[in-house]
């Protein structure tokens, strides 16, 4: 006498066992969906490549506008010479930080130009889409930001001197005059 294991009783079910055919049907669709999803996968991993590289492009022209609002409070004994200094300040600032732009726009308030004021530089900058993403879309995005900066009351400036001349000619212990 043999002793065979206990078989598990089958539920009751109207279909008749199922073949293996349908398995061998399956086989090589995931290498081939693979195939087929890579390509997509790789234009989405670039497309936000592109995105980031946009958003570090912003937040270079956002410090631009700032570093030129600066230089204007500083260097300001009107607002052409705030407008022209702020200007500078800004194509500078740019390209040190190896951002191109197509085109380049700085415009400087200066209706609140009086010590304790304000200035306020709103700079655009057009960069072409192709040269900020690896996959080279085209077109160009026009990324702009605006800084505020108060001009310092506590330093007066005369009017036909720059700041440090003026610093220097009022202080008789650096040679300047009485």
């Amino acid at each position: 006498m043999t002793i065979q294991p206990p078989t598990r009783p089958r539920p009751p079910t109207n279909l008749p066992p199922r073949p293996r055919t349908h398995l061998l049907r399956q086989r090589g669709s995931a290498t081939t969906e693979l195939v087929l999803l890579t390509p997509l996968l790789i234009l989405l991993v670039l497309f936000l490549a592109g995105l980031g590289r946009l958003a570090h492009a912003h937040a270079l022209v956002a410090d631009a506008a700032a570093q030129a609002a600066r230089a204007a409070t500083l260097h300001y004994l009107s607002p052409a010479q705030a407008t022209a200094s702020a200007a500078q300040t800004a194509t500078d600032a740019l390209a040190n930080a190896g951002l191109a732009c197509a085109s380049q726009n700085t415009r400087v308030d200066t209706v609140n130009d009086r010590p304790g004021g304000s200035i306020t530089v709103t700079l655009s900058c057009r960069v072409d889409l192709s040269t900020m993403t690896a996959a080279g879309f085209p077109g160009s995005e026009t990324l702009t930001a605006s800084f505020t900066a108060t001009i310092d009351p506590y330093v007066p400036v005369p009017t036909g001197f720059a700041h440090s001349d003026s610093t220097i000619a009022g202080n008789v212990s650096s040679g300047g005059a009485r």
